[in-house]
């Protein structure tokens, strides 16, 4: 089984409180008089999103294509085996774009200051595997000089969304296999064999790009978005 869903998300105000603390997935208006300004990608937008779940059973054993006439021996170590597997592939996730001084706070009780753009270009063009954890060498978002954003200064209205398509983690990509053994000891006893394989390829696609445009890390990697590959075995008796 397989789904492949594209879709846009748009918002405004989104996790509105009366009186926010501030957080930074909060939103609120930067202009009172002009709400409709704060329109916005939504914080869940996730324009790609593809899922596969997979079951095959393979065709050794008794009933199946080939070794129908095993005997139970052979039967038991050939048969009744499934192989399955998963796979997800997703755009990343945005990240939330505001001054990292909120002077509006303190002037006006605005409790987030939209950032300015500056017209760069807000990704750096290096790929997912091209980057290296905190190193400075290696930026997911252009910095510096190139910066995209910066910091909209005090009694100002900045002009940059809260969230741009463009401005968002790195893409994700996870598979996982799995093969399982079914012996049946008697009609009412079940052995069941399993193998399970978390992250087969071994992938280490860097995430948690750092998103504060003020800071001298602006656009580094600083993790990994999956665990190192795993394979676990598992035994279970049904009676």
């Amino acid at each position: 089984m397989g789904s492949y869903v594209y879709s846009k998300m748009l918002d405004r105000l989104s996790y509105m409180e009366i009186w926010t603390s501030g957080s930074t997935t909060t939103q609120g208006a930067q202009d009172y008089y002009n709400p409709y300004n704060d329109k916005s990608y939504g914080f869940f937008d996730i324009p790609n999103f593809i899922n596969v779940v997979s079951s095959y059973q393979l065709p050794f054993g008794r009933g199946k294509k080939f070794m129908q006439n095993a005997n139970p021996v052979v039967n038991h170590l050939a048969g009744n085996w499934t192989f399955a597997w998963t796979q997800q592939y997703r755009s990343g996730t945005l990240s939330q774009i505001t001054n990292s001084t909120d002077y509006l706070n303190a002037e006006t009780g605005v409790n987030l200051q939209k950032a300015t753009p500056t017209g760069n270009a807000i990704r750096s063009g290096l790929g997912s595997r091209d980057l290296l954890p905190n190193n400075p060498n290696t930026r997911w978002f252009n910095s510096g000089s190139s910066n995209p954003f910066a910091t909209t200064p005090a009694f100002t209205l900045g002009a940059a969304s809260y969230y741009n398509s463009q401005f968002r983690q790195p893409w994700f990509r996870n598979e996982n296999i799995s093969l399982n053994k079914q012996i049946h000891i008697r009609e009412s006893i079940l052995l069941n064999y399993q193998v399970n394989v978390y992250n087969p390829f071994n992938r280490s696609d860097m995430g948690g790009i750092n998103a504060s445009f003020a800071s001298a890390a602006f656009g580094e990697a600083t993790a990994v978005q999956d665990g190192a590959r795993a394979i676990t075995m598992g035994l279970r008796l049904e009676f």
